[in-house]
C-alpha cells in the first residue's frame, strides 16, 4: 500500500502544470454543461406550469361568463320553469298523467 502512494505521488510529481489546467479546465466544462442542463429543465417545467395555470385561468373566465350569461337569463328561466310547473300541475288536475309521473296511493283517487 505504501508502494502504491509513492508511485501516485511520483506520477503526480511528473505532471506539468499545464496537464494539471487542463484537467481543471475539463472539469469546469463538465460543471458548466451539467448546470446548464439543470437549468434547461427549469426552464421548461417553469413554461408548462405557466401554459398549463393560463389554459385553467382561461377555462375559469369563460366558466365565470357562461355563468354570468345564465344570471342575466335567469328571470326568463324562472318564469319558465313556473309556467312548465303550472302546466303540469293544472294537468295533474284534469286528470292528465304523463309517462314518468310517479303515481303514489294518494294519486290514485279520482280528482275532483
Amino acid at each position: 500500500m505504501a508502494e502504491e502512494k509513492n508511485t501516485l505521488q511520483e506520477e503526480n510529481a511528473g505532471q506539468t502544470q499545464t496537464e494539471k489546467s487542463k484537467r481543471v479546465h475539463n472539469a469546469l466544462k463538465v460543471g458548466a454543461i451539467v448546470l446548464l442542463i439543470v437549468l434547461l429543465a427549469l426552464l421548461i417545467y417553469q413554461v408548462v406550469a405557466i401554459i398549463v395555470t393560463k389554459n385553467k385561468y382561461d377555462e375559469l373566465i369563460s366558466k365565470i361568463q357562461y355563468y354570468e350569461q345564465r344570471l342575466e337569463e335567469g328571470s326568463e328561466y324562472e318564469e319558465r320553469v313556473a309556467d312548465e310547473e303550472w302546466i303540469i300541475k293544472r294537468a295533474h288536475e284534469l286528470g292528465y298523467w304523463f309517462e314518468n309521473d310517479r303515481i303514489g296511493e294518494e294519486f290514485m283517487k279520482p280528482v275532483k
